[in-house]
């Protein structure tokens, strides 16, 4: 009864900042229920969760989409996807998590001492090169730890206002989640007891996601931005002392 409650309190919290910055609720999640879970239930848990919140984030923002930079991601992030999920189903990699933490500790730096431009309520112009390398590289990640951060980062650059920014990354992580909510039930990741844990932590991702939208009307886009750049921040720095020094 009290793990239960812990994990109700610690899903609604998570799922208040994803309603707030599009992510960040696998940081919160993982770096809380790995104290009492294995990554093996955590992701899966994670993944039933998010999957409708992600939806419902994708169609509330669903005009501000951008096919040019969600179509190559999606695919990119497919094919990422397949060897993080046979990764996870042979376990964690820890050096892979403390890398990812010194990108998104290096990319939090650069996206606040970055200026803005003159063009940046419509975004930054697409890279090619880079959203094929970043969407492969996120479908790794995503497969394996659900993670989805350097994800957020990356399409960060390329939207301006924040209804632009969630929009495209939550129709993404639809895409992943869909591909891998099939891909983990082939691998076994998924059984009776893992759906039953994520059925009754629902209603928590309902109430973080209802006093997060509540918050999110009162907020300017600034101090969103600022939010993930903390998120990004502070999510890098926990995967590098979590998998480094192993103190968190």
């Amino acid at each position: 009864m009290e793990i239960q409650i812990y994990l109700f309190l610690a899903v609604s919290g998570a799922y208040l900042i994803k309603s707030l910055t599009g992510f960040g609720n696998t940081l919160i999640i993982n770096s809380l229920l790995s104290i009492v879970k294995e990554n093996r239930f955590i992701t899966p848990v994670d993944l039933l969760l998010g999957l409708p919140a992600n939806i419902y984030m994708a169609w509330k923002d669903r005009e501000a989409i951008d096919v040019k930079i969600v179509a190559p991601l999606s695919i990119m992030v497919l094919a990422g996807n397949i060897p993080g999920i046979l990764l996870l189903n042979m376990g964690g990699d820890k050096q892979l998590k403390t890398i990812l933490g010194a990108v998104l500790v290096l990319l939090a730096i650069e996206m606040y001492v970055r200026k803005p431009r003159l063009s940046e309520a419509q975004g930054s112009k697409v890279n090619g090169p880079a959203i094929y390398m970043v969407g492969i590289i996120s479908g790794v990640l995503m497969g394996l730890f659900g993670i989805g951060a350097l994800l957020a980062a990356f399409i960060g650059r390329q939207t301006g206002s924040r209804s632009n920014y969630r929009g495209n990354l939550c129709f993404v992580f639809v895409i992943d989640n869909l591909f891998r909510l099939v891909m983990y039930c082939i691998n076994g990741l998924i059984n009776l007891k893992i759906l039953a844990v994520s059925l009754s932590l629902l209603p928590a991702v309902a109430i973080g996601m209802f006093f997060g939208r509540k918050i999110d009307s009162k907020i300017s886009d600034k101090a969103v931005k600022n939010a993930v750049i903390a998120l990004l921040f502070i999510s890098g720095i926990v995967y590098i002392v979590k998998n480094r020094v192993g103190i968190i």
